[in-house]
């Protein structure tokens, strides 16, 4: 803006000079000289006057034009990053999932008599310190950026879930009597044909319900 003003400052003292050298030189009346002067001084005020507007709508407009590029680059970051953490939470409830699905997996075969109590809490004591799962972390990617649909079909899982412990403390109560608990093959099975049948559907429950989470958050890393 600056340097708009004095090139126009520069070229109206020029201007104003060349005319008051002429107006010496020639035979025209003091009053004439004056006028000219006036004339260009009001010329040179105006000319500075438009090179100032202009360089002061240039000015805005490139304010205008860094402004937008710094809230698209800002945008761009914010989706970036949530692009990653949504990236994150598929595959922390990727862990939380097939470990439920693992567990209702041991606990059909505790279930069927195929493992003794004692085998039984083994097993998922194993699969627990093998697990990668982060629940506290999970959860809060989930509250921070899973949609809404992300956080009920994440609900629908956990239902699910307890609807199957719900059934199978049945079978824990069972195999954890003084007669099984420490037999190395069960004698007979922890939960009877109808159990076992219940047991089995409310499983499938919690393994479909999980495929369907991690098909939401799926949807949503895509979008």
């Amino acid at each position: 803006m600056s340097e708009w003003f004095d090139s126009s400052m520069l070229l109206a003292g020029v201007v104003v000079r060349t005319t008051a050298e002429n107006a010496a030189k020639s035979e025209a009346t003091w009053l004439q000289t004056y006028g000219q002067l006036i004339g260009v001084a009001i010329g040179a005020v105006l000319t500075g006057s438009v090179a100032l507007l202009l360089a002061i709508m240039n000015n805005r407009s490139s304010d205008r034009r860094l402004k937008m590029t710094q809230a698209h680059d800002l945008q761009r970051e914010s989706q970036r990053m949530t692009r990653e953490r949504l990236e994150e939470l598929y595959e922390q409830a990727g862990h939380w999932t097939s470990g439920l699905e693992q567990f209702g997996i041991l606990g059909l075969r505790l279930a069927k008599g195929l493992l003794s109590y004692k085998q039984y809490a083994g097993l998922v004591g194993a699969q627990g310190e093998k697990s990668q799962l982060q629940r506290t972390r999970m959860e809060l990617l989930f509250d921070v950026y899973g949609s809404d649909d992300a956080r009920n079909a994440a609900q629908a899982v956990k239902d699910a879930q307890s609807a199957f412990m719900k059934l199978f403390h049945r079978v824990e109560l069972i195999a954890q009597g003084p007669e099984m608990l420490q037999a190395i093959v069960p004698s007979r099975a922890p939960a009877d044909p109808a159990l076992y049948e219940l047991l089995n559907e409310a499983a499938g429950k919690v393994g479909k319900k999980g495929k369907e989470l991690r098909e939401v958050i799926s949807a949503q890393v895509k979008f």
